[in-house]
């Protein structure tokens, strides 16, 4: 249903709203991720996320920047872009303390969570995570920069089964030597991916007890203080029918404010190259597009 035209009227927005408010009562945390970290209270939201990080790296985090939603845009408009869920960057000093002033930041980590409400046989994730590894990567590292101080980056694939088979809670991917297994080979890169119902040598209690919240959000499944504020903030937001609306409409809108912009770009370089008197074979080689797509815009906009 596209939830624009329903705006259109009053009555059918009231229909829509009573259904949604019957069926969000039994949504589950995974499916409710993006409302809680897009909550008004960016308090409440940076809360939500170190429930869910803490228990996967195993420490405390204090200090953290969240941007929820965050897009972003491959190497040219014509590349392939991505949407990550949660991008968390935390700060801590030389001897690994959480630091309140920004003055004395010294290292920082980006950590993007992906929570994966369905099944996918393909086993996408590993491609995606590498894509997501560079992307981010692009995003991060400035001009001038000393590679020495290119971030950290943990992206975190929660999913609803088994990725590889292994019956395990936690896979933990990093790059190593095939001759040397055993060598140190630390280059930031770090990518996690979690199945709720792993039972094989389970890290700790407490990342059982947040994936199975995750997958299975019961109030007897909030088996700790972390868990039972979340469910708290779930409530809250179930209560609120207008806030699950304004986020779906805010989503709806932005999927079409960049769909938009990725086709102005292209219109703006091809308008300049066939300015230039470029042939259509050269400006679909460097638009990285087909003749076809290039002979469409040129027709749509009547160029």
């Amino acid at each position: 249903m596209d939830i624009l035209k329903v705006l259109v009227n009053g009555d059918l927005l009231a229909t829509f709203v009573n259904m949604f408010t019957v069926v969000i009562k039994k949504l589950k945390l995974i499916f409710m991720f993006n409302e809680l970290t897009m909550q008004e209270d960016q308090e409440k939201a940076k809360k939500f996320c170190r429930t869910i990080i803490e228990p996967i790296i195993g420490k405390k985090i204090r200090n953290l920047e969240l941007i929820p939603q965050k897009y972003q845009q491959g190497a040219t408009p014509r590349n392939h872009g991505i949407q990550m869920d949660a991008y968390i960057r935390t700060f801590t000093d030389l001897n690994g303390e959480e630091q309140q002033d920004v003055e004395v930041r010294v290292e920082s980590a980006i950590y993007d969570l992906e929570p994966n409400k369905y099944q996918n046989e393909s086993r996408e994730e590993l491609r995606r995570a590498r894509y997501y590894h560079s992307l981010i990567d692009k995003s991060i590292f400035k001009s001038g920069q000393l590679y020495s101080k290119l971030e950290k980056v943990v992206v975190i694939f929660i999913l609803p089964y088994d990725p590889f088979g292994y019956d395990r809670m936690m896979y933990t991917v990093k790059r190593h030597c095939v001759e040397e297994p055993d060598m140190p080979y630390d280059d930031g890169d770090l990518t996690y991916f979690l199945y709720a119902y792993g039972t094989k040598e389970i890290p700790s209690q407490e990342l059982k007890d947040m994936l199975l919240f995750l997958v299975d959000s019961s109030e007897e499944n909030a088996q700790n203080e972390d868990l039972r504020a979340v469910r708290a903030m779930m409530d809250e937001i179930k209560q609120n029918s207008e806030v699950e609306v304004k986020h779906m409409i805010a989503a709806e809108h932005e999927r079409d404010i960049l769909a938009c912009g990725i086709e102005q770009e292209t219109l703006r370089l091809l308008q300049a190259k066939l300015a230039k008197g470029k042939d259509i074979a050269t400006i679909a080689d460097e638009l990285e597009a087909t003749e076809e797509e290039i002979l469409a815009l040129i027709k749509k906009y009547q160029l």
